[in-house]
């Protein structure tokens, strides 16, 4: 069985870049190109059946999930 595991709230690409210039300090320069044809506009993921099947909540809201996504890729070494 696959589990979505996210917020399950919606997050859009502009929220995150937002979220990413809070935690980096610092500020993107994002580049907004026309919608491609067939391109999403809008998704989140739907985690009913993680909180079914693996007694699945989030924990940590999109800010504190980058700092700790970042902070972890910080220390690999590649």
């Amino acid at each position: 069985m696959e589990f979505n595991i996210g917020t399950g709230k919606p997050t859009s690409v502009n929220d995150i870049v937002r979220s990413l210039e809070k935690t980096l300090s610092t500020k993107a320069k994002a580049k907004h190109m026309p919608a491609i044809n067939g391109e999403v506009r809008h998704i989140y993921l739907d985690i009913s059946r993680a909180r079914i099947g693996l007694g699945f909540e989030p924990k940590v809201n999109l800010d504190e999930g980058l700092k700790r996504t970042i902070e972890w890729v910080k220390t690999r070494k590649v």
